[in-house]
């Protein structure tokens, strides 16, 4: 599973959004058991990719998830980590 921040922002009375999936921003990658601390970055006309120190880190084969959190309030503020 994927975390990304981006940017969101109300487009009317009914709470219709516009979610910006072009920027990029902070990232968390979720798998094996592990947390990685990173990035996403999309180029025009390509795929959402993680990176971390400006390499793309390789997802496992299976299906990935991405969870989209607005960027206001801190992106930080929507993930809740705790070991059991």
């Amino acid at each position: 599973m994927v975390v990304l921040g981006a940017d969101h922002k109300v487009l009317d009375d009914v709470g219709r959004l516009a979610v910006n999936v072009e920027l990029g921003g902070k990232a968390m990658l979720f798998q094996r058991g592990k947390v990685i601390q990173g990035q996403w970055v999309r180029a025009a006309g390509d795929v959402i990719r993680f990176v971390k120190d400006g390499k793309e880190v390789p997802f496992y084969p299976g299906t990935t998830y991405f969870n989209i959190v607005p960027n206001s309030p801190a992106f930080d503020t929507h993930i809740s980590i705790t070991n059991p």
